[in-house]
């Protein structure tokens, strides 16, 4: 643990994350008035936000790079010595925040990454294509409500309820089991 926490690149990761605890909340703080003394519209309440997490962000790669890039910046004003001559206890509170930050950022990653293989898997095994009564009848709705491109209809094994899978080319999928208590009508 003591050549860990002598890592400068978790101990820039851990002071840039300590910091965005009170950069997040001033930037939430500016949110909570802005949105108090304006009436804002829900559309630019959620500009707003949307605006202050990239700035968040932005201001956190700020902080991690500039921790990372001086190595005498590891110095808080009310504790004159650097890192690696500060006690061991604030070397294993900012190693702590970068693991903890790493593994919060990593676990949904994956979690992602795992939900984005499934959806590949059940667009591509065990579809079959609707009949051509069903595509008719989706193509109908399709137009009725105003979309133009053409709507896939294809039935699967995996899927347990109806599904639209995809952004750019979406499939619907319905389950097979559905077949039976679903009429043309």
């Amino acid at each position: 643990m003591a050549d860990l926490s002598q890592s400068h690149v978790l101990q820039s990761l851990g002071w840039a994350t300590l910091n965005s605890f009170w950069q997040m909340a001033l930037l939430w703080c500016l949110y909570l008035a802005t949105t108090s003394v304006f009436k804002l519209t829900s559309d630019h309440k959620y500009r707003f936000s949307v605006a202050a997490v990239l700035i968040g962000f932005g201001w956190f790669l700020f902080s991690f790079i500039y921790y990372y890039t001086n190595d005498t910046t590891t110095s808080v004003a009310f504790i004159k010595n650097t890192i690696t001559q500060s006690n061991n206890l604030l070397q294993v509170v900012l190693t702590s925040a970068s693991v903890a930050y790493l593994a919060l950022l990593l676990i949904p990653s994956y979690r992602l990454f795992r939900n984005w293989q499934f959806v590949k898997k059940i667009r591509k095994e065990g579809v079959q294509k609707a009949s051509l009564n069903y595509r008719f009848f989706v193509q109908k709705v399709a137009a009725q409500i105003g979309i133009q491109k053409k709507v896939v209809l294809y039935f699967s094994d995996l899927v347990k309820s109806p599904v639209t899978v995809g952004y750019m080319k979406p499939v619907i999928l319905l389950p097979i089991a559905i077949l039976n208590n679903l009429s043309v009508a």
